[in-house]
Formats: structure tokens, sequence, C-alpha cells
């Protein structure tokens, strides 16, 4: 078969680009390229320009430059990140990065929780020895604490395989440096950008006090970086951007330092603004989550019901091996629900494990939850960990569903 001409080429390529003369919907263009760039770091991997043109814009690097800045400033008002420029293999890139404190450990699963106390130890250790170790150095401390870089660890699994995990993430960076006196230049580690953005120095040097039984101010030089660390923060919160290039300030003011806004037409509030017992159900969902059988999915779901008694019912996904007997943890909840004697529910939390998405019930459970709801409830759906809640309801999840009533109408 012939191939084409360059020129044949050129007009086919120039084909699927939007011209200058033709309309350009900017606002859908934004939101693909937002929903790129959270797709290409759910494992917190490193992004590239290229793939952003390539998936989201056709390959158009015209309109990349142009879009842009309203996608970064979309990304950290509405989500919560911010698109951090990084080197990877010599070349430029990018990472995601939370714009949120630290969350707490006890808020994470089993297993993400032994991933970042593994993670906090190395980040400890460095950062008490002024910002630097030799990679060799850092490896005999853990083996003082009894990890191994060749022998699997029973609470942190491969030592070896998360250090480069954490590597890869930009949590840590490894470099050479010359050192007097040795003939060959060495392996140092440090923070990485990922860590430096999102990772609490001031945390790190109080729970490393709180573990020896000292004051803060008895390590001088991590403790004039920790107040350096809180007068940044400071000045950061106090930046807000009212306005973007193309006049699209107003749809996300209402969303930037965190305030309460919408998102996909879903009201979306801080964790902090909920009642006390939306509270309450929420951390039921998560702390349920760690009880989720999911080894073929690993991902694991937690739910919540208020029952009209004013109880909570909880549930979490049950996977099975065959696939199809695998149960949600939403109709978990229900089944064990309506084992107890309930009928009727006022309220649903689901926590589950997208980082940069809200997990919703699945069409079968949203189903399951109508079968018991003569009106509309609401449903909180939570990220790993609660910084934010998306309120929906049932009926805006399934609008005219089905209901037994129907079966009844003679």
């Amino acid at each position: 078969m012939p191939r084409p001409s360059q020129s044949q080429s050129q007009r086919s390529s120039t084909a699927d680009r939007p011209n200058a003369t033709q309309e350009v919907d900017e606002a859908h263009l934004i939101t693909c390229m937002v929903k790129t760039i959270l797709n290409l770091s759910i494992n917190k991997s490193i992004i590239k320009r290229s793939d952003i043109s390539h998936i989201a814009l056709k390959g158009d690097s015209r309109l990349y430059t142009r879009l842009m800045p309203d996608v970064l400033f979309e990304l950290e008002s509405v989500y919560g990140y911010q698109l951090v420029d990084v080197e990877s293999k010599g070349q430029k890139a990018m990472i995601l990065c939370s714009t949120f404190e630290t969350s707490s450990l006890d808020e994470l699963s089993e297993s993400y929780r032994r991933r970042y106390t593994f993670l906090f130890l190395i980040l400890g250790y460095i950062f008490m020895k002024n910002g630097a170790v030799p990679e060799a150095l850092l490896w005999d401390f853990l083996h003082s604490v009894g990890i191994e870089e060749q022998q699997e660890h029973e609470c942190f699994g491969d030592p070896r395989k998360q250090f480069e995990l954490f590597i890869k993430q930009a949590y840590l960076t490894r470099t050479k440096q010359s050192v007097e006196g040795m003939p060959e230049e060495s392996v140092f580690l440090s923070w990485g950008v990922r860590a430096k953005h999102e990772v609490s120095k001031k945390a790190v040097l109080d729970a490393i006090c709180k573990l020896m039984n000292r004051k803060p101010t008895d390590f001088k030089t991590q403790y004039i970086e920790t107040q350096a660390e809180t007068s940044e923060s400071v000045t950061a919160v106090g930046r807000t951007r009212t306005s973007t290039p193309n006049g699209r300030g107003e749809l996300f003011f209402a969303m930037n330092n965190n305030i309460n806004g919408t998102v996909d037409g879903q009201t979306v509030v801080e964790y902090s603004t909920v009642d006390s017992s939306v509270k309450e159900l929420i951390e039921a969902a998560i702390q349920v989550r760690n009880n989720a059988y999911c080894p073929y999915s690993n991902f694991p779901v937690g739910a919540a019901l208020r029952t009209t008694t004013g109880e909570i019912v909880t549930g979490c996904n049950v996977e099975n091996g065959t696939f199809g007997p695998s149960v949600c943890a939403e109709r978990t909840a229900v089944c064990k629900a309506i084992s107890e004697g309930h009928r009727e529910f006022t309220a649903v939390a689901v926590a589950a494990y997208q980082e940069n998405e809200f997990t919703a019930p699945c069409g079968t459970c949203r189903q399951t939850l109508a079968e018991f709801s003569a009106k509309d409830i609401p449903i909180y759906l939570v990220k790993p960990a609660p910084v934010r809640v998306m309120i929906t309801s049932l009926f805006k999840l399934l609008p005219h569903a089905f209901s037994p009533t129907f079966l009844n109408n003679k």
C-alpha cells in the first residue's frame, strides 16, 4: 500500500485541529485538560506536557499555551492541586501536588498507612541530617531499626520497591555529589519536589520530638526551617486570584481558598463545615472501608447508612474470585440493615480511594437504595481523606428511579 505524501499527511493532521476561523469551545477543552491531568497523575506519576497536549488537544500546542492558565486555576481552586515543574531524565515535566495540609495517617487504609509511615521515617531521618544524606547511610539507619534493604518487612513489605516508588513519585531525589577524600562520587538523597510541597517539616519535627521527649527548639537548624515554612504558608494563604485571562474567574471564585462551591453541578463543601451527625456518618464509612475484602480490584469502599431511628449501619465491598457474587459496600450495608429490622434510611456516606474523583454508588446500588427510600435522601461522597465532601442525593444520582409502588398500581 503506497504511503501518503508529506503534503497529504500535513493536510490530514491539520484537519484534526481547529483553524483560526473555527470556534473553539474553550470551556470544554479546559475541562478535558483538567481531567487528562488528573488521570495521568492518578498514581502520582510524572506528567509530560506532550501527553496533555496529545490526549486533550489532539497535539495543538498553541491551545495548550493559551488555556493552561485557566487549567492551573481550576486545578487549584476546585480540586486543591498545583502543577509543579520537575525534571525527568533531563526533560521538563510536571507533577500534581496537593495544596491541603497533610492528612492524619488514621484516615488512611492499612496499606496506605504502612506505606506513608515508611516514607515519614525516611523523610524524618533526612530532615534531621540537615537535608541530604548518602544513600548508603540511610540504609544503615533503616538496618538499625530492623528494616533490611533486600528483605521483606512484616509491616512495610519490600523496602527497596517502596523506596524506588518514592523516588519515582518525587518524594525523594537522588543525586551524585563529590565528597572530599573519596575517589568516586557518592549518591545522596534529599526531599523531592512532592515532599517539599505536601509534607510539613513542622509535623516531622513535632513527631520526632515527641518520640525523643525533646523540645523543637532543641534542634535549632530544623526549628528555624519550620518557622520559615510557617511564614511561607501564611503568605500563600493570603494570595487569592479573582479573575482569569479569559474572564472565567467568576466561575471559580466561589471555590478559591477552599470556600464552598460546586463540581459537575453537585455541592462540594469543606469537611470541617458539615455538622457533627454528618461527620459521624462519614467517619463510620471511612472506618469500615479498612475492612473491605478486595484482593482483585484493590479498590476498598466503605458505606454508612443512617436509619430512621438514628442508628448507623455500615458495610464494605466483598469481592469473589468468580467476580459475579461480589457485593458493593452500599448493598452490604443495606442487607445488614434490613437483617437488623430497618426498612428506611435518612442519609448515606460513601468513602472510596480515588484521590482525584468522588466515588458515587454504582447503578445497582442506587436502585437498591431507592427500594427503601420513599423520598429523596442526601448522599455524602468523600475521597481518601475527608478534606472535602460532595453532597448529592439519591434522586439526583438516580432520577426517575423504578419504585416498588409501580407494581401496586393495577
